[in-house]
């Protein structure tokens, strides 16, 4: 693990981008929506935006090495309801020989927010959400934000937001299920899994993220060799796995910007 240094942390409140505290850590946290008004009993897409300092970076939902992913708790007008939050492909961030996944920059963690159908155009609907997270560089600091967007209701969709084209670029870095073409399997021998994915062309690179922790050594090197019809990782084995699992489901990315989320039936080869 880092070391967390509890050095500072951050506080950040009033309107969609509140003021960071003293001293600052290394984000700005705020709340943003794709349309600049909601609509009566159809889903508005908001979402978490971070931008980071140089350098810094904050967790995916499997946090790789060390880490957490952040975490929300929302405040909402009776009758809203917030889904899951979605979580765009992450980098491989190699940090003391240890690898993480996560995000750097700038990046939006979309959600879905349920309108209720009571909503009364020219309302207002009140959202309001508690964020923790963790920021890390050569260390780890944790870091909070209370976040909170006021979203006009009208009876039509509302012009698209200035923040538009990040939920655009998002969108497209979205896994989504592998389709019904794809397949994928794997082995386990000599503490180590190879996987095996069938596109049906060949795969000039990938790069897998598990979706589950302590499954695979997230440091150590991903051999990658493209085959005539997909793709093969070998992965070694986390020294934490106790027994083998049932599959490895991930995250693979692979050539023209394809992401795929696999499901990899395990099959172990006796030593």
């Amino acid at each position: 693990m880092h070391t967390v240094a509890l050095l500072a942390a951050l506080s950040l409140s009033g309107g969609v981008v509140g003021q960071i505290a003293s001293p600052p850590v290394h984000a700005e946290v705020s709340l943003v929506a794709e349309y600049s008004a909601a609509v009566p009993g159809r889903p508005a897409a908001l979402g978490l935006r971070f931008r980071l300092d140089p350098d810094w970076h904050i967790y995916w939902r499997n946090p790789g090495d060390s880490g957490q992913p952040p975490v929300v708790t929302w405040r909402l007008a009776n009758g809203v309801r917030a889904g899951e939050l979605e979580w765009p492909v992450p980098e491989r961030i190699e940090v003391s020989g240890l690898v993480n996944y996560g995000y750097t920059g700038e990046v939006l963690l979309p959600v879905t927010v349920e309108v209720p159908s009571s909503a009364t155009p020219g309302s207002t609907i009140a959202l309001a959400a508690d964020v923790k997270y963790l920021i890390c560089h050569d260390v780890c600091m944790p870091g909070k934000a209370t976040v909170a967007l006021a979203l006009p209701v009208a009876a039509m969709a509302g012009a698209p937001s200035s923040e538009a084209p990040l939920f655009a670029g998002t969108r497209a870095r979205l896994p989504v299920p592998a389709p019904a073409s794809v397949t994928a399997g794997a082995t386990f021998e000599d503490r180590a899994f190879t996987v095996a994915i069938r596109t049906g062309r060949r795969e000039a690179r990938g790069s897998f993220f598990p979706l589950e922790e302590s499954r695979i050594d997230d440091s150590a090197p991903q051999t990658v060799t493209p085959l005539a019809d997909g793709i093969r990782f070998r992965l070694r084995a986390s020294n934490q796995l106790a027994t083998t699992p049932d599959a490895l489901t991930a995250v693979v990315t692979l050539s023209d910007n394809r992401y795929y989320i696999i499901r990899a039936p395990v099959v172990r080869r006796a030593p």
